[in-house]
């Protein structure tokens, strides 16, 4: 009886203690959280792609061997089942998962008999890796397949080719590009015995890329079949090279027409004088070709001319002098044909209505005879228009004048004498007022007379109207200058 009571006063001491109480709650409460994560946080499986990497491919190479097939794997997944919680779960298909999950493939690990012949497929294992910052929670793989890959081995082989050099773009409008310039010619490049004879080019392309100035840029070399595919399982040494391209600005230069000095024998006169190119295309600096817009030939002396002549001038001097360069295949050389003909002065009749007035006083008319005549050696082409004939009255008074008759002669045309036109000018409001004469030979006149079966000043201006209006209407073109 005595031990019964000593042992639950014991009991009742320790339930009474603090610290046990502690203990016991602890326990509790963990058992409690556990059952909690099972219930509401329960584990899952999840599916992943994951990407292949393959490593140590330097172990292969230090055996003289290379993988070739590793492009096949690009578009590879090995498809990994995930278990974790579902907070685990989330964070892992948040973090940007596609780059994270991997499947490693380890190419130290390839086996290989010595008596293989090249090339030759292993099979290689997988190992799926998942992100290591990810790691606070826990991740168990657990199943993934494929479980391995095979990958072809093949033996490494180097040939020597010639290095392209090319450009790709446009540059900036206006600008033009000279042939690129390498400070390398050749490199060797290194792969697959298997597919070695497959390089078919080497080149290092450099992109213009609306480029206004010289360009000077690393480049990295890559080998090409003979279809123009790029072949990715080699690689060259030099890997990259400096490729420098000259870029200047463009321009068109114009030839002037050829000048003329002295004259030709007396028996002969210019027919025509033709030149070509009558333009050029040059380049260089900004300021070289905005410089320079025009280039003269060398003058011609006509009293060396018996005929005609071909001559033929070098205008590369011109060029360089200026600092330019000839460019799209322009050519140095300038071709000029004279041709001459027997002198023979052809008679042109000027009509009144084809010369234009100048410098008419106000409140002045003009009376011209109907035509004069100008005698011109040159070429068979010149008309009357083409003479662009003129008379300048400036300062004249009213009354009768002899002006000369102003004529832009073209080129190498001669006039064999001056051309005199008698004008003469009155007074609008005069007494008598004499008016050019229609073709039927009408004159408007005003008789001074003040009776009233005359007609008045007024009427004798009216007639000179409709006599100017019907020469209008039958002359497109009026030069007599009229102020009414």
């Amino acid at each position: 009886m005595t031990n019964k009571t000593d042992v639950s006063s014991k009991f009742k001491k320790f339930m009474s203690d603090d610290i046990m109480l502690k203990i016991v709650s602890l326990i509790i409460a963990v058992f409690l959280w556990f059952i909690v994560m099972n219930t509401i946080n329960p584990t899952e499986v999840r599916n992943y792609p994951a990407s292949i990497v393959f490593e140590n491919a330097s172990v292969l190479k230090e055996q003289g061997l290379t993988m070739v097939n590793e492009g096949d794997f690009e578009d590879t997944k090995i498809n990994l089942r995930v278990e974790a919680t579902r907070p685990a779960l989330d964070e892992l298909s948040k973090n940007n998962y596609k780059n994270n999950i991997t499947a490693q493939v380890d190419l130290s690990k390839v086996e290989l008999d010595d008596d293989q012949t090249y090339p030759v497929k292993v099979q290689v294992p997988v190992k799926p890796s998942l992100p290591s910052t990810l790691y606070t929670y826990t991740y168990d793989v657990s199943s993934y397949y494929p479980t391995y890959v095979e990958v072809e081995i093949d033996r490494i082989d180097s040939i020597k080719r010639t290095l392209r050099v090319s450009t790709t773009g446009s540059l900036a409008n206006g600008y033009t590009a000279d042939n690129p310039v390498c400070d390398v010619t050749s490199v060797t490049v290194t792969g697959p015995a298997s597919q070695i004879s497959n390089v078919a080019v080497v080149r290092a392309e450099v992109d213009l890329n609306d480029s206004v100035g010289t360009i000077v840029r690393d480049v990295v070399v890559k080998a090409y079949d003979a279809s123009g595919n790029e072949l990715t399982n080699f690689t060259s040494d030099p890997a990259t090279v400096t490729v420098t391209v000259p870029v200047s600005k463009q321009g068109t230069i114009t030839i002037n027409q050829p000048k003329t000095t002295g004259t030709l024998p007396s028996h002969l006169e210019i027919s025509s004088i033709d030149w070509e190119p009558k333009s050029v295309s040059v380049a260089g600096t900004s300021e070289e070709v905005n410089s320079v817009s025009s280039i003269d030939l060398p003058t011609i002396d006509l009293s060396k001319i018996t005929g005609n002549t071909t001559l033929t001038f070098d205008i590369s001097k011109n060029i360089s002098d200026a600092g330019l360069q000839l460019k799209n295949s322009s050519s140095s050389t300038v071709t000029v044909n004279i041709k001459t003909g027997v002198t023979q002065a052809k008679k042109i009749q000027i009509k009144n209505t084809d010369i234009n007035i100048i410098g008419l006083k106000e409140d002045c008319v003009v009376k011209l005879p109907d035509s004069v005549t100008a005698e011109i050696g040159g070429p068979d082409n010149i008309t009357a228009q083409s003479l662009k004939p003129s008379l300048d009255l400036t300062g004249l008074d009213v009354g009768t004048h002899k002006v000369e008759l102003k004529l832009n002669l073209p080129n190498y045309a001669t006039l064999k004498a001056p051309v005199t036109v008698d004008v003469t000018i009155y007074e609008r409001g005069q007494g008598t007022t004499v008016a050019p004469s229609d073709e039927s030979g009408e004159q408007a006149t005003n008789e001074n007379d003040d009776s009233s079966d005359e007609k008045s000043e007024e009427d004798t201006w009216k007639l000179w109207r409709k006599i100017i209006y019907k020469k209008c209407l039958t002359n497109k073109k009026w030069y007599y200058t009229i102020n009414m």
